[in-house]
């Protein structure tokens, strides 16, 4: 299978000022080079507000946003670090239940059974402190592209 983590699709230390603004940056990017089609922001956003994605992982939130494969042509992975934490609803709380999420992991996969089988894999990877450790303190774009694609590549 071909690399899911390409270099054009890390954001390092991106300044957002809530998480609208980085589903359309990462939404927008990924129907850019062709791996979503048109309506995948609003796919993302419509997404978000029905099954919120932050997670409470140690030492800050991660979020994982992700849509329908009906919105998506390629099997990709976004990696975005924040410069400052932003507030995304949690996953399986009410409206009301926010996390502060400092990386941000967007999932693009055109079949079901693979987006299911990568949703898992990035849950249990997270889980691993010194893995979101090592994204969120990386020093470079370039570190940070390294970091994800050695370790993200194998999530199918």
């Amino acid at each position: 299978m071909n690399n899911v983590v390409e270099k054009e699709l890390i954001f390092f230390n991106y300044k957002a000022s809530n998480y609208e603004d980085i589903l359309e940056i990462l939404g927008n990017k990924a129907i850019e080079a062709g791996i979503a089609k048109s309506n995948y922001v609003e796919g993302l956003k419509n997404r978000e507000i029905e099954f919120a994605t932050g997670v409470p992982v140690e030492p800050i939130g991660v979020a994982i946003p992700h849509t329908d494969s009906s919105y998506v042509n390629d099997n990709k992975v976004a990696v975005m670090t924040l410069e400052e934490p932003v507030k995304f609803n949690l996953m399986g709380g009410s409206k009301e239940d926010t996390i502060d999420v400092k990386l941000v992991i967007l999932l693009s996969f055109k079949d079901g059974k693979n987006h299911i089988s990568a949703l898992q894999n990035i849950i249990e990877k997270i889980q691993d402190e010194k893995f979101v450790e090592s994204l969120i303190n990386a020093q470079s774009k370039e570190e940070l592209y390294k970091l994800a694609e050695g370790n993200l590549n194998q999530i199918l």
